[in-house]
């Protein structure tokens, strides 16, 4: 139904193309990502926006990093941990990523921390 996503660094076609294929069967997906992402050279950031994923860029609190790893599925399950989803994450990094289930005050942690992101964050 839903995938709320605060991300670093997106570089993954493979991830990217998942995204799209699920926004295109009516999953409502939101995307907010680090400033500097917008210039990335490898980004597929533009990618999923032009599928009409909205996307939205934010810098860091204190004017560094907007440095959020994860990812909300269906109000129920958190996937966190310091993989950016990136090919070098894939293949070259040590990385860990933990999936959460059943445990509903995480989850609402990681809903409200992303709502706080997504109405700061630019258009």
């Amino acid at each position: 139904k839903s995938i709320d996503v605060a991300i670093y660094s997106f570089t993954s076609r493979k991830i990217a193309k998942a995204l799209i294929a699920a926004h295109k069967r009516g999953v409502k997906i939101r995307i907010v990502a680090d400033e500097g992402s917008a210039i990335s050279r490898n980004s597929v950031l533009p990618l999923l926006e032009s599928a009409g994923i909205p996307v939205r860029y934010k810098r860091g609190s204190g004017g560094g990093l907007m440095h959020n790893k994860y990812a909300i599925v269906d109000g129920e399950v958190v996937i966190t941990g310091s993989f950016n989803w990136t090919v070098s994450a894939e293949k070259r990094n040590d990385e860990n990523l933990l999936v959460i289930k059943g445990l509903p005050a995480i989850v609402k942690a990681y809903e409200k921390n992303f709502e706080r992101l997504w109405r700061l964050a630019e258009l």
